[in-house]
């Protein structure tokens, strides 16, 4: 009889432990969310030249006629329409960035030049993406034997500028950010140097490469939620945001 006792309230438990979890009440939240990202897309929008077109034997019923090179200071010779330089924007099939290489080439001409031609071309680049950028300025190595640098190749013969064309201060276009729907011009001044070969012709590239502006000059970051965060322009956190040292890591 005890045993049946023991084996009734056993049984009684259980069914009030059933009929307990039965009786739970309960609501839910969820959590939906849509991603998108943004695209870094940025496009030369115009070009002009100082000294757009060069015909000195025919200066009499050229249109260029009167558009002469420019001098130097104190020169006492008379200023001809000898050489000429020019720019034109064309596109990259398959280039980078959103656009897949839409305007994103600009093609500079320098015809005729000689010992002392010094003119320049203007362009303005114009960001048509939706995140901030921050130009690095990339010049290919066979620039080497052309362009002068007063360090790594004195013996160069042309002397090339690019910089932001915001007279008077002409800052450097490396660094410089632009943020989305704005437009920046720049003004690439070049000079041929006395020491010019006769009958050359050179080619070589310049690549202004515009990155996302928080990944400028900055270490890439592990995959990893880190806490604190930064959270204004100068603010660093206290205490080490990273599990693992800087040291591991390299710059682009």
């Amino acid at each position: 009889m005890k045993k049946m006792k023991i084996l009734a309230l056993v049984m009684v438990m259980a069914f009030a432990a059933i009929g307990g979890a039965y009786a739970l009440w309960y609501d839910t939240l969820l959590i939906e969310e849509t991603v998108t990202t943004g695209r870094v897309d940025v496009i030369w929008s115009a070009v002009s030249s100082s000294d757009c077109g060069c015909n000195y034997t025919a200066q009499g019923g050229d249109v260029y006629a009167g558009n002469t090179d420019s001098m130097d200071l104190g020169n006492p010779n008379d200023s001809k329409n000898i050489g000429c330089k020019e720019g034109a924007i064309s596109s990259i099939v398959g280039g980078s960035g959103a656009d897949g290489g839409r305007t994103d080439l600009l093609t500079l001409t320098l015809t005729n030049g000689y010992p002392g031609y010094q003119e320049y071309i203007t362009a303005d680049i114009k960001n048509t993406g939706t995140v901030p950028v921050k130009f690095m300025l990339k010049l290919t190595a066979d620039l080497g034997s052309i362009v002068y640098d007063a360090t790594n190749n004195p013996g160069g013969w042309l002397i090339v500028e690019p910089t932001l064309n915001d007279s008077p201060t002409f800052g450097p276009i490396e660094g410089h950010q632009l943020d989305p729907d704005a437009t920046v011009s720049i003004k690439i001044n070049q000079r041929v140097r006395q020491v010019a070969p006769q009958s050359a012709t050179a080619t070589f590239t310049y690549t202004i490469q515009a990155v996302q502006w928080n990944e400028y000059d900055f270490f890439p970051l592990p995959d990893v939620l880190t806490e604190p965060r930064i959270t204004g322009p100068g603010v660093v956190p206290t205490v080490p945001t990273l599990s693992i040292p800087w040291t591991t890591f390299t710059t682009p």
